[in-house]
């Protein structure tokens, strides 16, 4: 006999997703279950643009020899 306390897991469908409200937050979901990430903040990215800035121009200075 199922036990009448267990909860149904609920699968959602891509349909759901395309529901979802645009709250800035990165949401996906996977194997039907809703996976919300919080978006990176303004110094993060500003971090991350000036770190790709700078591997980028020692890549193009260095060229091969370097690796």
């Amino acid at each position: 006999m199922a036990d009448p306390m267990r909860k149904h897991k609920i699968i959602l469908t891509y349909e759901n997703y395309l529901s979802l409200p645009n709250d800035r937050n990165r949401q996906e979901i996977l194997e039907g279950e809703l996976i919300t990430t919080p978006s990176q903040s303004t110094k993060h990215q500003a971090i991350s643009r000036n770190l790709t800035f700078i591997l980028f121009s020692h890549i193009k200075t260095q060229g091969r020899k370097s690796l």
